[in-house]
């Protein structure tokens, strides 16, 4: 539907939905007239930037007549309701990760709030719905003209925040500390820092500082599958990437570089040829061919497994034209087809997932353990001790093998272990966030930090199928009641952005920089909802319109 739409008739439809969704809420299914709003149920994470946040967020939603409840989960936990069961409670506070196909505005404008991705496995759990918005991202999707695109993506970046089905608390500033004494040449890059496993440089480049190559890497919580086609989570996802290597990715200036594969061609612009590195193996030895190339798109085009919702969405097949060149045909031109689909897409070995599915009762190739997982990546799965650690060996015939032999990823869910660790000498590296405070308390002087941006926000998700989230003017009122300032200085010591709530971090060069920062005002929030005709009772609750 898209690509016979004309860029004028998009935004002018877009913009013209956007004023009829801000306006006050027509439908009232689910609510008590005139009645106190009941307490609100808020899914968040259960680490500690989580609990003080929302420590620092409740007094401000209280001054509205609001009682918020917390409810706090682990991050797989949390994706399994959210993600996976699509089963969010009133709001949801998330952490997202820098993963490198987030880096195109494309990933967090349609994974977030498509319509498509509203249903179990999608990350539109809020169940945001605007035909017209719809229809200009996937218009911008097949947008080749960078200016074109670029204004198309500004468009919805207002309607987001002007709609507001989520906030953007902030994005949080990357410092992770490591040992000077154990390895040096780490690598920043924006969304990964120097240490989490989205892109794997500091784990290659890198190099020993003394004569042990085994490095151990913290991480707040484990892995949960070894299923590449299964996780959602993004920290699962990145240690698999690197296993299963995709076929692009990006450097350390984030630009995208052939990785599995040895480059690609654009014959038309519906259609892509790529072309498989040469001489790669499996981890069991045996040759990876364009065989199992081809076999990985089908496979993942009969299953349509939620994850790769994108490949399904835009790839109409695919077809052998060389001995190492598969020729994929697009629905449409599909601009992020390089960023957002060779950049997450890796290669299975046809000999092994050909024998994956019903015949061995799963519903689903998802479903399937993969104990020992076969990829063709930089580094192969060692052992993998649940709870404990996920222990990695660097492949040797890659063609850009790791300085290390091995790399250890540590479970260990509190951060004060993981300081108390690396300050020891019991970790290396520390995958994970320390705020300039933390990391003025470390005494050993081997420990450095390195620092980064980041690209991944920290978010506020309202179901917007459950009262009073259906009603545009509430989350407005939240939206003022949220002061992104305090959060960042309070919370973090001034390191972090605060949101604007568009999505799309103003660091990157493609986000609008026209969209003003978001305003905190009680007052104002109050003003909102009385506007709407909320009202508040003798104790100062917040009731429904009547």
């Amino acid at each position: 539907m898209a690509s016979t739409l004309s860029r004028r008739s998009v935004l002018a439809g877009a913009a013209s939905t956007a004023i009829l969704l801000s306006g006050p809420a027509g439908a009232q299914t689910g609510r008590r007239a005139g009645e106190p709003i009941g307490p609100i149920k808020a899914m968040m994470g259960d680490w500690p930037e989580m609990t003080e946040l929302f420590r620092i967020l409740r007094p401000n939603w209280e001054k509205l007549g609001l009682k918020v409840m917390p409810q706090q989960a682990s991050q797989n936990s949390m994706t399994a309701q959210t993600t996976g069961e699509h089963n969010a409670p009133d709001m949801s506070i998330g952490a997202w990760g820098g993963a490198p196909d987030r880096i195109d505005p494309d990933f967090f404008l349609t994974e977030f709030f498509h319509s498509s991705r509203a249903r179990k496995g999608g990350q539109n759990f809020g169940n945001y719905r605007n035909p017209a918005y719809d229809a200009l991202v996937d218009a911008q999707r097949g947008e080749m003209d960078e200016a074109k695109r670029a204004a198309m993506i500004h468009q919805a970046q207002r309607i987001i925040q002007n709609d507001r089905p989520g906030l953007v608390l902030y994005y949080m500033d990357l410092n992770n500390p490591y040992r000077a004494d154990k390895i040096t040449d780490v690598v920043p890059v924006m969304g990964s820092g120097v240490a989490f496993s989205y892109l794997p440089w500091t784990y290659l480049e890198g190099k020993p500082a003394g004569r042990s190559k085994i490095l151990k890497v913290t991480f707040q919580y484990d892995i949960a599958t070894l299923n590449p086609f299964a996780t959602t989570e993004v920290q699962n996802a990145g240690i698999l990437r690197w296993f299963y290597a995709p076929l692009a990715i990006r450097d350390r200036n984030l630009n995208l570089i052939p990785w599995a594969a040895e480059g690609w061609t654009f014959p038309d612009p519906k259609t892509a040829d790529v072309t498989l590195r040469a001489g790669m193996t499996f981890h069991d030895g045996k040759p990876v061919t364009i065989e199992d190339f081809k076999f990985t798109f089908d496979y993942i085009a009969k299953w349509k497994f939620p994850l790769f919702g994108r490949f399904t969405d835009n790839i109409v097949e695919t077809e052998v034209v060389g001995e190492r060149t598969l020729r994929f045909k697009l629905k449409q031109p599909f601009a992020p087809f390089v960023g957002n689909i060779l950049a997450a897409a890796f290669i299975v070995p046809k000999h092994i997932w050909e024998k994956v599915g019903p015949g061995q009762g799963l519903s689903s190739p998802a479903d399937w353990p993969n104990d020992t997982p076969v990829g063709c990546g930089p580094f192969s799965l060692k052992e993998w001790r649940k709870g404990e650690y996920v222990r990695l060996a660097a492949n040797p015939s890659w063609f850009k093998p790791s300085n290390f032999s091995e790399i250890y990823w540590l479970a260990v869910p509190s951060v004060d272990t993981m300081i108390g660790m690396l300050e020891s000498g019991r970790a290396d590296v520390m995958a994970w966030n320390i705020t300039p405070s933390q990391a003025k308390r470390l005494t050993n002087p081997n420990i450095k930090v390195g620092k980064s941006g980041s690209h991944a926000p920290r978010e506020l998700r309202f179901n917007l199928e459950i009262p009073p989230f259906d009603d545009p003017a509430m989350r407005t009122a939240i939206a003022l009641a949220t002061d992104r300032p305090q959060l960042v200085n309070t919370l973090l010591d001034g390191a972090a952005t605060p949101g604007n709530d568009s999505y799309i971090s103003p660091a990157l060069a493609i986000s609008d920089p026209a969209i003003p920062p978001a305003r905190f005002s009680i007052e104002e929030a109050r003003e909102v909802l009385a506007k709407a005709g909320y009202s508040w009772d003798g104790e100062g609750r917040l009731c429904y319109p009547k």
